[in-house]
C-alpha cells in the first residue's frame, strides 16, 4: 500500500493532513499552521527554541475568539502541548508540535478569512536558499542550484492576489535539505499557501529551468 500512496504523491498528493471537519492546526501569535502528513515524527535534531504551548484545546477552532487564536489553540494538540520552532527556519513559516506521542510538523496557512496580513510570501513560505528540489505536478521537478534559483524568483516577484485562497489537484512541493517537505497548492498562476500569490515568473523561470 505504501508503494501506491507515495508513486501518486508524485502526481498531486497534499502534504496536508485533514480533519474530520477543520483542518488539523495550532496557532502561534494568531497565526495558523495546518498538520502536515509526513513526517511522522520530527527528529530531536530539528527542534528549535520553545515557542509556547497551546493554551486552548478546541474541536472547531473555527468559532474560536482572535485572543484564543492569539494564546495558542490546537484541535489536535493538548492543552500544554509546547509548540517548537524548526532550527534553521523562521517560525512564520513552519512549527511543531506533539500530537498522540509524535512531535508532528505544521506549516502556516490561510484559515477562516485569516490571510498573511500584510506578510510577504517570503515571511510565511520562508525556505530561500534551502532547497534540495521543488516538483510542480504536471510539470517536472527541479533539484539543487535550480531549484533554489526558481524559488528565489517566486519569492521576489510573488504578488498577493487573495488573503484566504486553497487550491487543490496541483501542487509544488518543496523537499527542504534538512529533509522536510513544504507544499504550496496552485490554480492557474497562484499559489496558495497563507494567502493566494499571483506569480507568472516563477512558472516561466520553472518551465524555463527544466
Amino acid at each position: 500500500d505504501h508503494a501506491r500512496v507515495s508513486a501518486s504523491s508524485a502526481s498531486g498528493e497534499s502534504l496536508f493532513a485533514s480533519g474530520k471537519g477543520d483542518i488539523p492546526l495550532v496557532t502561534v501569535n494568531g497565526a495558523v499552521y495546518q498538520m502536515l502528513e509526513t513526517p511522522r515524527d520530527v527528529g530531536n535534531s530539528l527542534l528549535g527554541e520553545s515557542l509556547g504551548d497551546v493554551a486552548l484545546f478546541d474541536e472547531q477552532p473555527s468559532l474560536a475568539s482572535p485572543k484564543e487564536m492569539a494564546a495558542g489553540l490546537s484541535n489536535v494538540a493538548e492543552q500544554g502541548a509546547v509548540i517548537y520552532g524548526i532550527k534553521g527556519m523562521p517560525e512564520t513559516t513552519v512549527v511543531a508540535a506533539e500530537v498522540d506521542g509524535y512531535m508532528r510538523l505544521f506549516q502556516r496557512v490561510s484559515y477562516a478569512g485569516k490571510g498573511p496580513a500584510g506578510a510577504s510570501l517570503e515571511d510565511t513560505f520562508g525556505v530561500r536558499g534551502k532547497v534540495k528540489s521543488a516538483e510542480l505536478s504536471g510539470v517536472g521537478e527541479l533539484t539543487g542550484e535550480k531549484a533554489n534559483e526558481v524559488i528565489a524568483v517566486l519569492l521576489d516577484e510573488a504578488v498577493l492576489a487573495s488573503a484566504d485562497a486553497s487550491a487543490r489537484g496541483q501542487y509544488l512541493t518543496v523537499t527542504l535539505e534538512n529533509g522536510l517537505r513544504l507544499q504550496l497548492g496552485v490554480s492557474g498562476d497562484m499559489l496558495c499557501g497563507c494567502g493566494g500569490w499571483s506569480c507568472p515568473a516563477f512558472f516561466e523561470a520553472f518551465e524555463a529551468a527544466l
